[in-house]
């Protein structure tokens, strides 16, 4: 038999090699003289078609189609990948059993496949909405879907010169102007005396300007600036389980995102979580909240994910090793004019000279 010969009945027997990888780990095939990345591949797709399921009829009938139009292992672990993506598990099987029985090599089935999706879980219909991604250098990406033909004419104003459309032409709305602003009390010196170009400014929704753009905007239309100097722990509020939307303001002068470590989700669609739990005694106070995304509020209750927590005003993020991550704001760092003592976070630290200039 040449090698031709040999490959097409190597092709033709892929189901067998998948029956083989049932019931075994990846490493386990590998051990038996499989390449790695092919024992995932077969042991994926058993898991997949091989599998207990209450749809034996179609399993069954999945199996015999498999074998006699000889689907190789790429075939078939492209059937059991694609199938997985159909939650009903009766349309499941149908799609599994359709495809399997379908003659052809892959992109036959491909295409197959494709009506079948179409067919058994149709996409839903596309509504109107806006998401924007911040880049975090001053930059976002806008995605808007609506009526083709008024984002096609919004697309034509703006691409060929998008600054200007974004400065003129482009309505904005009411609250990008009433936006809540962290600044610590020596970078708004430093902004009006028109030093403060390399001050990055941070809203509550992500955005990030330079102080430049800040005066630019013009500070009186913005609703609310927050001065912040060096304090061991944001001023006590209210005694309640929920934060207020005082609290949620005045959070902003630790952080403008998640306090998680790595993760920049701006603070707008973040949860006012409790660094020590509420049912634990945890205040619901300032010097006790941070922001944490929906995802780390729940990572956080997992001794195996680590924690937030303020050590000398500041929030970091401690690993379940040990090892800490400062997250949020260094109001000590940022307001060299004052000094922070080792009391308890709770109130503020007074004021008190220092021998160095601040700026």
């Amino acid at each position: 038999m040449n090698a031709l010969a040999q490959l097409a009945r190597f092709d033709r027997s892929g189901f067998d090699f998948v029956v083989a990888a049932a019931g075994k780990s990846a490493r386990e095939v590998r051990d038996e003289g499989v390449q790695y990345d092919r024992a995932k591949q077969l042991v994926a797709a058993a898991r997949t078609l091989c599998g207990r399921t209450s749809h034996s009829r179609y399993q069954q009938r999945a199996h015999d189609g498999a074998r006699e139009h000889g689907h190789r292992i790429e075939t078939l672990a492209y059937i059991a990948r694609t199938a997985n993506g159909i939650k009903d598990a009766t349309k499941r099987w149908r799609y599994i059993d359709t495809l399997c029985n379908t003659p052809g090599d892959l992109s036959l089935i491909r295409k197959r496949a494709a009506e079948l999706k179409e067919e058994l879980q149709p996409r839903a219909p596309r509504t109107a909405c806006a998401r924007v991604t911040h880049h975090g250098d001053g930059q976002a990406t806008l995605r808007v879907t609506g009526p083709a033909l008024d984002v096609q004419a919004a697309y034509d104003a703006a691409k060929n010169d998008v600054a200007a459309w974004l400065d003129q032409d482009c309505p904005r709305a009411d609250y990008l102007l009433k936006l809540s602003v962290n600044l610590d009390l020596g970078d708004y010196v430093r902004i009006v005396s028109g030093a403060g170009d390399d001050v990055q400014v941070r809203f509550a929704n992500g955005v990030v300007m330079s102080g430049e753009e800040f005066v630019r905007q013009r500070l009186s239309q913005f609703g609310h600036i927050i001065l912040v100097g060096a304090m061991d722990g944001p001023v006590n509020a209210y005694d309640m389980r929920l934060a207020t939307p005082k609290h949620r303001e005045m959070m902003l002068a630790d952080s403008a995102t998640c306090t998680w470590k790595d993760c920049d989700v701006p603070a707008s669609r973040c949860d006012a979580h409790h660094m020590t739990e509420h049912q634990h005694g945890g205040e619901t106070a300032v010097h006790n909240l941070g922001w944490l995304c929906r995802y780390h509020n729940y990572q956080a209750g997992r001794a195996s994910r680590g924690r937030t927590e303020r050590r000398g005003g500041r929030i970091v993020y401690v690993s379940p090793s040990g090892s800490v991550t400062p997250t949020g704001a260094d109001h000590v760092a940022r307001a060299p004019y004052r000094t922070v003592t080792d009391g308890p976070q709770t109130g503020r630290a007074g004021p008190s000279p220092h021998p160095s200039s601040g700026g």
